[in-house]
């Protein structure tokens, strides 16, 4: 090996451990930053200062501030602060997990898994954060709490503003619901979905043998975190 090719392999290691050190860096003040992130939010909930800063709700002022936080995420982060506290857990117990995983077990509510969350908490760190959803989805099974998954759907934009018309009418039909701090939210698109598709099944229009398939209405959503 050359003198030159040795002496660009040494640079090349060096400015690699300076890379990897400055991205540790970052997502050591990034996480740093998220936990401050939730304790101001929570504060800023707890005490209702979106009523000073002109707000009629915390979601309001959240929607409209320059923050670039969905309300949904915002509550998210919510629940990190307030389930935290609950929990009695440390910032530097929590600082060891990523994010992902926090929120995740965060998902859980202390009045039913305190012990699970502590325990979770204690051994995520040798945990892949899809072995932490997969632990969460049974203490949740166990409970007997609603189960949730995603659906991934791409649509023009000319039908994104049919989809969004029609959930506005199912907000406007089936009114607002209170969540778990106490906040009066819309429907989620989730629960629109829903009432839209419980309406169409039970049209007989819409049966090819003029029978129901299915009349019930859905009960009223009250929106859980997670």
């Amino acid at each position: 090996m050359s003198d030159v090719v040795q002496a660009i392999l040494i640079g090349d290691q060096e400015r690699a451990k300076e890379v990897v050190r400055r991205l540790e860096s970052i997502r050591d003040i990034t996480k740093s930053n998220f936990f401050e992130l939730c304790d101001l939010l929570l504060e800023a909930h707890e005490n209702s200062y979106h009523l000073i800063w002109g707000y009629g709700s915390f979601k309001d002022w959240i929607e409209a501030c320059n923050l670039d936080i969905k309300w949904r995420a915002a509550y998210n982060y919510l629940a990190v602060a307030q389930r935290s506290r609950e929990l009695g857990v440390g910032r530097d117990e929590l600082a060891k997990l990523p994010i992902t995983t926090l929120t995740e077990i965060f998902s859980l509510k202390p009045a039913d898994h305190a012990e699970d969350m502590r325990q979770l908490i204690g051994e995520a760190e040798d945990l892949t954060t899809d072995e932490v959803k997969q632990r969460v989805k049974q203490k949740k099974l166990k409970a007997g709490e609603e189960m949730y998954t995603h659906l991934n759907l791409k649509i023009p934009v000319t039908v994104k503003e049919i989809v969004d018309e029609a959930f506005e009418l199912a907000r406007r039909l089936h009114g607002s619901v209170v969540d778990e701090f106490g906040n009066v939210v819309d429907i989620s698109d989730g629960k629109c979905l829903e009432y839209l598709c419980a309406s169409f099944l039970a049209d007989p229009n819409h049966q090819a043998d003029g029978e129901s398939l299915n009349t019930e209405v859905p009960e009223d959503e009250v929106v859980i975190i997670g």
